[in-house]
């Protein structure tokens, strides 16, 4: 009903916008000029007419009588005494030409479109294009926000800071607003088409008047994608974080339908999805485990990443492989000029980056490293079970950039980042790993080769050569030592094509090919251990991929975006596969055979469209309505029955048992900006089906499961939610507030009775968290000092409690029936930071700021998850907490 309820929704107001659209009312008047109706037009309704001057030489003394009445009527007879005809070329343009070759035009499509460009460039109209760059290292700016003074018109620069306007003919002031820039204003004299380079001088102190939004203040009314985000990482510095480290992966966090699985645990949930239906790329490169030291931070240099989009709503087609959310983000290139360093100290964590030039303005660098020490804090924290721990990490980034000439680019990008932990025995004891000194160690390798060629400003051709490689091993050294390792790779190779038709018409296409290699996990006793190997066979997988979209602004208060993706998955050998006994339920008892396939033998294959499209309606300049539909498909999973990803979880690729998960999701927004753009209120609702999804059987084994297909149940999904936002964008005090309700829901109804979860009724899934609100605010209170708080409020996440207990074997039990029914308490936390400039002196060479966090400030011992232990008389239950305390800190940032 939803999905009908949708999509008869946007075909009524789509209707009754494009009627309202043509009917604009011409304002009483006595008489009226030809010349003078034009302009007006041109002027104070949007219209555009084309026509060649010397055609209406002759009629400018004609008048005529007019009142309320349409314009095409009005045009058509002021028109009538004369031998011109009126051709409505679209919704808002109209064409003035004599008759004969009108009536030539209209049989001619082609001849009209080439009429329409002639009569443009003759016409009281002209283009006033270029380019925005940074004037401190000449690189283009994406996303600046361009309007004529009246605010009729405006663009937005695209990828390559390239902008187009159409003006009409005479003095035009045009106005250039980006974050972190100086309002630039410049007067033009358009007597012909004009083309200039506008050089936009950096303003750091904007930065602290917005947070984390650092796009356009309108330009949410704009773009066609429901729920998407574009960050500027400048604008998270004074965001309180965790030991004063900015951190991409806990910002998104703050937005409206996004939460984290929990301290100290990889990952995070969007619209009641599960952590591996998030595709997290960088630079293009996919990412496994986007973590250090459990979820404490992430992978990505704050120094070394320049921005990033993500989108938990409208996925565009170029985005594959996961059905809930991609987190796109991009390094900085190296700066061209001269060398630039930043960098930052605190308690635990040192990190520095530098870029520069290598060779003139033809090869850039940038390079940034991290390193994270905690043992000697470990060890004055007074907890004995932590004094013999130890865990570190460190990090390395390299960017080269190339530009042989203006036309083509190539840059190589390689990160490689490594954690080690050692922990005692009852450090682990609650996740069911023993052992006096367990070491867990887990690496992530990207590297990523990119040629970029423009030829021209409408032509970008994209190509891309990308490598990652994921790799964990769990290490116990003590009696029986043993080590279980496991890991992911990829290899993709992705080509882009896109082509602007004009500044508001947009081509484009692109080819991916996706290859998997997946180690399950393989266990070997080391030195003097009696353990029995345990090898499970690796998977390999090809997904391949081919889309199309088109990007349109139809008129200035119709954008629509539409495309489609076709991907095909194809499991490959070498590879032995189980069959299982008709009708019964696959076991280790129900084995039929074994089947061995070759090397690039394909076992089974998976295929199919994912059309996606997004529809903005401006309803004004200051309101505006979304709607959008979009299919995702998603081929590799992650096998984790714990509370969270662990280090050492398992990946899978679809095969002939495991079915790929299908999302199917529908969404309709509202957006309203206040008359200064000063406050921005969005609401969006959304509903996602779920073909598929992934849970697993009772005291399902995971890790070193030679055929892990008998744990694993799918059955099928839903999640709804709506979500609320009021966000301040500048002044002394700004941030915003945030609200979400959503559900998601699971139900697998086997045949069989194992294969039936609570009965085969709907139940939590475990990313169910009704109930999300998040506050962030900044007071600027001096020029010198910011204060920033956030706070975030979470519902506790589903669990499954145990509702009796027997005995076995003279050893007490817990019985668990049902599942995800019961919830641990809810989370809450507010963190706290200061951030002092001492120098704000203009053009200095070294700038630098003290920030001063706290963490968790009122020490709220928030639930990670909640154990059970029963004896022959009692049954107790106890809560595990991560960070049980408020954490301060101190952090020295740095730039040169």
């Amino acid at each position: 009903m939803f999905k009908s309820l949708f999509l008869t929704i946007i075909s009524l107001l789509t209707l009754v916008f494009q009627l309202q659209a043509q009917e604009i009312i011409l304002p009483p008047t006595d008489t009226v000029k030809l010349i003078d109706l034009l302009q007006n037009f041109e002027k104070e309704k949007n219209i555009k007419c084309y026509y060649k001057n010397e055609w209406l030489k002759d009629l400018k003394g004609i008048e005529i009588k007019v009142k309320d009445t349409l314009i095409e009527e009005a045009l058509k007879e002021l028109l009538i005494p004369s031998k011109l005809k009126l051709i409505r070329y679209t919704i808002n343009e109209y064409l003035i030409l004599p008759e004969k070759e009108a009536n030539y035009l209209i049989s001619d499509t082609t001849e009209l479109n080439s009429f329409r460009k002639l009569a443009f460039k003759k016409s009281i109209f002209f283009v006033f294009k270029g380019e925005v760059v940074d004037q401190s290292n000449k690189k283009p700016i994406p996303g600046v926000s361009i309007q004529e003074e009246s605010k009729k018109i405006g663009t937005i620069t695209d990828s390559l800071g390239r902008f187009e306007l159409s003006m009409s003919k005479g003095k035009q002031r045009i106005l250039f607003n980006m974050l972190g820039y100086k309002q630039q204003q410049i007067t033009i004299i358009l007597d012909k088409n004009l083309e200039r380079q506008i050089m936009f001088e950096p303003d750091a102190s904007q930065l602290a008047e917005v947070m984390i939004f650092g796009e356009a203040k309108d330009s949410q009314l704009k773009v066609s994608e429901i729920g998407m985000t574009k960050v500027n990482l400048q604008s998270l510095r004074k965001l309180p974080s965790f030991m004063g480290e900015t951190d991409v992966v806990k910002s998104i966090i703050m937005l409206p339908g996004v939460s984290s699985v929990g301290e100290g645990a990889t990952g995070f949930f969007v619209r009641g999805g599960t952590i591996d239906q998030n595709l997290i790329l960088f630079d293009d490169v996919p990412i496994y485990n986007s973590s250090h030291l459990f979820g404490m931070f992430s992978i990505f240099h704050p120094d070394y990443a320049k921005d990033f989009v993500f989108y938990r709503g409208g996925i565009p087609v170029k985005y594959g492989g996961r059905i809930s959310s991609v987190l796109d983000i991009k390094s900085k290139e190296g700066d061209f000029e001269k060398i630039r360093g930043r960098g930052g100290l605190s308690i635990l964590t040192n990190r520095f980056s530098i870029e520069g030039p290598i060779v003139g303005k033809k090869l850039s660098f940038n390079f940034a490293t991290r390193i994270v020490y905690t043992d000697w804090f470990l060890k004055l924290s007074g907890i004995k079970s932590l004094q013999n721990t130890k865990a570190n990490f460190q990090d390395f980034n390299l960017r080269l950039d190339y530009k042989p000439s203006e036309k083509h680019k190539i840059s190589f990008i390689n990160y490689w980042g490594r954690d080690y932990l050692k922990l005692a025995s009852d450090s682990l004891s609650l996740l069911g790993i023993n052992g006096g000194s367990t070491i867990i160690k887990y690496s992530n390798l990207c590297s990523s080769l990119q040629w970029t060629y423009t030829p021209s400003k409408k032509v970008n051709l994209w190509n891309s050569i990308n490598y990652s490689n994921y790799k964990s091993d769990i290490i116990n050294p003590d009696f029986n030592p043993f080590e279980i390792r496991t890991g992911v790779s990829n290899l993709v190779q992705k080509t882009n094509f896109e082509y602007l038709l004009t500044n508001s018409n947009k081509f484009s296409l692109g080819l991916e090919n996706n290859f998997f290699r997946i180690n399950p996990g393989n266990l070997r006793g080391l030195s003097s251990s009696n353990i029995t190997p345990i090898k499970v066979l690796p998977e390999q997988g090809l997904e391949s991929a081919f889309y199309i979209a088109h990007d349109w602004q139809i008129i200035p208060l119709i954008t629509i975006n539409y495309g489609t993706r076709y991907s095909r998955f194809a499991f490959l050998g070498p590879s032995e596969r189980y069959q299982y006994k008709d009708n019964l339920l696959a076991n280790n008892f129900t084995i039929l055979d074994t089947v061995s396939y070759s090397s690039n033998q394909v076992v089974y294959s998976y295929g199919g469209f994912e059309p996606r499209i997004s529809l903005v309606l401006r309803l004004n300049e200051k309101n505006s309505l979304k709607f959008n539909y979009n299919r995702t498909r998603q081929y590799i999973h992650l096998m984790s029955n714990t509370t969270s990803s662990l280090p050492i979880d398992r990946w899978k690729l679809s095969d002939e048992f495991v079915k790929p998960q299908i999302a199917d999701q529908y969404a309709i927004g509202f957006f309203r900006s206040s008359i200064s753009n000063q406050w921005v209120f969005s609401w969006e609702l959304y509903h996602r089906d779920i073909q598929n999804p992934i849970d697993f059987r009772g005291g399902a084994e995971v890790l070193l499961n030679k055929n892990i297909e008998t744990s694993i149940l799918q059955g099928q999904g839903k999640a709804q939610g709506s979500e609320w936002m009021i966000k301040k964008t500048n002044g002394k005090v700004n941030g915003w507030i945030s609200y979400a309700y959503s559900q998601s829901l699971i139900k697998l109804d086997g045949v069989h009775p194992d294969d039936k979860i609570n009965n085969g009724n709907w139940y939590p899934s475990i990313a169910d968290r009704p109930h999300q609100l998040n506050l962030a605010l900044s007071y600027q209170a001096t020029r010198r000092w910011n204060i920033a708080i956030n706070f975030v409020y979470n519902t506790g996440r589903p669990i499954t409690y145990p509702n009796g207990r027997y005995t076995f074997n003279g050893l007490p039990v817990l019985n668990y029936e049902f599942r995800n029914l019961d919830r641990i308490p809810d989370y809450h936390r507010l963190d706290l930071s200061f951030t002092f400039e001492p120098n704000l002196t203009k053009n200095k060479k070294w700038e630098s700021s003290w920030n001063f966090s706290i963490f968790n400030v009122y020490g709220r011992r928030n639930p990670f998850s909640v154990y059970f232990k029963g004896n022959e008389s009692s049954m107790q239950a106890y809560q595990l907490s991560i960070l049980g305390v408020a954490f301060p800190s101190i952090t020295y940032n740095f730039k040169f």
